[in-house]
C-alpha cells in the first residue's frame, strides 16, 4: 500500500495562526503558546480545538485507504483468476 499518512497543521484558536513554541520534554501537557497572538494554551487543548481539522484528515485516510484496499482486493482475485473462462471480473 502507498503511504496515506496526512499531516494536519493545527490552528490558533484565537487567530487562526499554524506556527507555536513548546517544550518537546513537557510532553501533552506541556504549555504551547502561539507565535503570532502569544496565546497560551496545553497541547491537549490545542488539539481539541482543533478537533474537526483532525477528524476532516481521518476521514480523508479512511476513504483512500479504503479505495487503495478495494483495488488490491481486485487486482488480486483478477490475477487469481486469470485465464479462467468460467469466472469474469469486472
Amino acid at each position: 500500500m502507498k503511504d496515506i499518512r496526512r499531516q494536519v497543521s493545527l490552528q490558533c484558536p484565537t487567530c487562526g495562526k499554524t506556527a507555536f513554541q513548546f517544550d518537546e520534554d513537557a510532553g501533552l501537557s506541556g504549555i504551547v503558546t502561539c507565535t503570532s497572538c502569544g496565546r497560551q494554551l496545553r497541547r491537549d487543548e490545542l488539539e481539541s480545538s482543533n478537533s474537526e481539522l483532525i477528524e476532516a484528515a481521518k476521514k480523508e485516510v479512511v476513504s483512500e485507504a479504503k479505495k487503495e484496499l478495494e483495488q488490491m482486493v481486485h487486482r488480486t482475485l483478477r490475477d487469481a483468476f486469470r485465464g479462467n473462462k468460467f469466472i469474469k471480473l469486472r
